[in-house]
């Protein structure tokens, strides 16, 4: 995580805008670069572009389907749009994929709050 957000800043230095296509149809480099890559969507994190941001991690998360980290962003993001059933079933699949964080936060959900956030 720390090397993607020292190559993050380096990358928003560099960032030009983007078209709407490209927000909607971000294109992922088959190049493995994962720090360049999660810092891609965080960087639209930054800047409130939710909805590229979720589509940019569905690509990304067939890049790299085992990486717990990546659906631990996808959670984030479906917080932020409001939808909790998404948030709850991307942080069961990182902490399926032993991302102890997701783990922590989704049992945090349940007991702190008693959320029930299943039909």
């Amino acid at each position: 995580m720390i090397q993607a957000e020292i190559l993050n800043k380096k990358l928003e230095t560099q960032q030009t805008d983007d078209t709407l296509r490209e927000e909607l149809e971000p294109v992922i480099q088959p190049k493995i670069s994962p720090a360049r890559d999660i810092a891609r969507a965080y960087r639209y994190f930054r800047t409130g572009l939710w909805r590229p941001a979720s589509i940019y991690l569905d690509r990304l998360e067939r890049k790299y389907p085992h990486w717990g980290e990546i659906f631990m962003v996808k959670a984030i993001a479906f917080y932020v749009l409001k939808e909790p059933l998404s948030m709850e079933k991307a942080l069961e699949t990182a902490c399926f994929l032993e991302n102890t964080k997701a783990c922590e936060d989704l049992n945090t959900l349940k007991r702190v709050h008693n959320l029930d956030l299943a039909p």
